[in-house]
């Protein structure tokens, strides 16, 4: 950067650069005297406010299309599809957020405290809902939340951690007006599941009774994920009852609305091995796919001695 002074002699450095931020001589700032700074500052002005009106008015014209009570493309014109997926909490640490392993050690709280925290907080609302919702209680409807006393699970304090008994709650995507179709035997069940070829053999194990009470429900079932973890597994236990009742669908965004969920307790899991766990939904309305992860979730446990 060089300019040139008084006398003809041409400026450098550091002389060069304050006579470019400000000339006594012509009142230039920056190379610009004021007049043409104000053509700039208004140019600049009235581009960015058409750009702001341009950006207002398309946000507008996008918020007016949007319902608040129903998403706009839902079911099979939605990116989820007919077919709701499964979920299962605890959920992994932050740190550890694409593992599907419960690894903890019973009888130190350090090793279970996430684990047991995570599906305490989760349950903390049906908890609330059940203690202030006293006419949801004998009769559930499609207004009510899910209504169980969860201080009455079959998990004990810790869910099962500090025993070594865990349990691991499973729940059903939410897919707004998503319909149930329940199977209603377990033979039908069978025979459903004849059409997924990709899907492993598996003998469904839930109550004849489960599945015919109320307006019915969808069935789940958790085994080991081959031959060897099915081994390792040991008995099963389900809370409150072996599937998601149908009464509690389809979701709408209804008020306080509270998926259903079931607790899934492991006993006499065997200890420092890591055991492969596949749980299914069984619905007439589910695709089953174990390859695309559809219709069923998958997680590993390992207990320590």
């Amino acid at each position: 950067m060089s300019t040139e002074s008084l006398d003809g002699k041409e400026e450098t450095g550091v002389n060069a650069l304050l006579k470019f931020c400000y000339n006594k001589r012509t009142g230039e700032v920056l190379g610009r005297n004021g007049s043409s700074w104000a053509k700039v500052g208004f140019f600049y002005l009235v581009f960015y406010a058409c750009l702001a009106l341009f950006w207002a008015g398309m946000l507008k014209l996008f918020m007016a299309t949007i319902d608040y009570e129903k998403p706009k493309w839902s079911m099979e014109e939605s990116l989820i599809g007919l077919s709701p997926g499964l979920a299962y909490r605890p959920a992994a640490r932050l740190e550890k957020i694409d593992s599907t392993l419960i690894h903890f050690r019973p009888g130190v709280n350090a090793s279970y405290h996430h684990w047991a925290k995570d599906i305490e907080q989760f349950l903390k609302p049906y908890q609330e809902a059940y203690n202030t919702r006293s006419d949801c209680r004998s009769i559930p409807t499609r207004n009510c939340p899910f209504a169980v006393n969860v201080a009455d699970n079959i998990c004990g304090p810790n869910f099962g951690y500090d025993t070594g008994s865990p349990c691991v709650l499973i729940k059903l995507n939410r897919v707004f007006n998503w319909k149930p179709n329940t199977y209603k035997s377990l033979d039908d069940i069978r025979n459903g599941l004849t059409k997924y070829v990709n899907h492993k053999p598996i003998e469904p194990t839930v109550k004849n009774r489960d599945l015919t009470s109320g307006e019915g429900l969808i069935a789940i079932q958790c085994e080991g994920e081959n031959s060897l973890d099915r081994e390792k597994l040991g008995a099963i236990e389900y809370w409150p009852r072996q599937g998601f009742p149908a009464e509690y669908y389809p979701y709408t965004n209804q008020k306080d609305y509270l998926a259903p969920f079931v607790l899934v307790k492991f006993n006499r899991i065997t200890k420092n091995t890591v055991v492969n766990i596949e749980c299914t939904a069984f619905d007439k309305n589910i695709k089953i796919n174990r390859y695309d992860r559809e219709g069923s979730v998958k997680f590993e446990l390992l207990v320590d001695e």
